[in-house]
């Protein structure tokens, strides 16, 4: 009988602790929809000289405006599933990032669309739509991301360019080139805290059994 107490004893134990892993180290709904692609940027030589990632939800669609807006008639556009949620990006000691311009909206790759951008030009009243290329024009120093093609499901490349104004006087810009990878980050499994809710009602479960069959 001692051995048999020792026993429920410790699969109590365990189911316990499976409780308790279930909620301290579960993933949020917000961290497993977000899909991440990983940016690297390399120089014409082959010198790396920054890196980034991206990361958009599918399972949400964002609006892309195409035409201006007239009292009374409708907004003309298109829907996208992977509109960007976050895009950083690190090239020459530069950092650029998704909320540098208003109105701004950046899509990666659909099974029916290529990459592309929305962007407002205060001088124009329709919205510019571009293919296969970004830009982030945060002040002094522009990124042009562009040539977007897929080399597999989990790897694009292309080519990118680099303009910075000096603050002197008489600005002299500075410019690089080069090519750029985009590489699918592996997605975390799924919905952990549901594995560790089943294994945590098994263990409950066998307890309870093993206590009535002793009873």
């Amino acid at each position: 009988m001692p051995n048999s107490n020792n026993s429920l004893k410790k699969i109590t134990l365990v189911a316990s602790s499976l409780i308790l892993n279930l909620v301290t180290i579960g993933v949020t709904p917000a961290q497993a929809s977000l899909v991440f692609w990983d940016l690297d940027f390399f120089e014409n030589s082959g010198t790396q000289v920054g890196d980034g990632e991206f990361g958009y939800d599918p399972t949400t669609t964002t609006f892309v405006q195409t035409s201006v807006i007239f009292p009374g008639f409708p907004v003309e556009g298109f829907e996208v599933q992977t509109a960007l949620e976050t895009f950083s990006a690190n090239v020459f000691e530069d950092t650029f990032e998704l909320n540098t311009l208003p109105g701004l909206v950046a899509w990666w790759a659909e099974s029916d669309r290529n990459p592309g951008q929305q962007l407002f030009d205060p001088r124009e009243p329709i919205p510019t739509i571009t293919e296969n290329r970004w830009i982030f024009l945060p002040q002094e120093q522009w990124l042009f991301i562009s040539g977007m093609q897929e080399i597999s499901d989990a790897l694009w490349a292309g080519s990118w360019s680099y303009i910075k104004f000096t603050s002197s006087t008489i600005p002299e810009p500075i410019f690089g080139s080069g090519q750029w990878t985009a590489t699918l980050r592996p997605q975390a499994v799924p919905e952990p805290t549901t594995t560790l809710g089943l294994l945590a009602f098994s263990a409950l479960g066998v307890a309870s059994a093993w206590k009535s069959k002793r009873n």
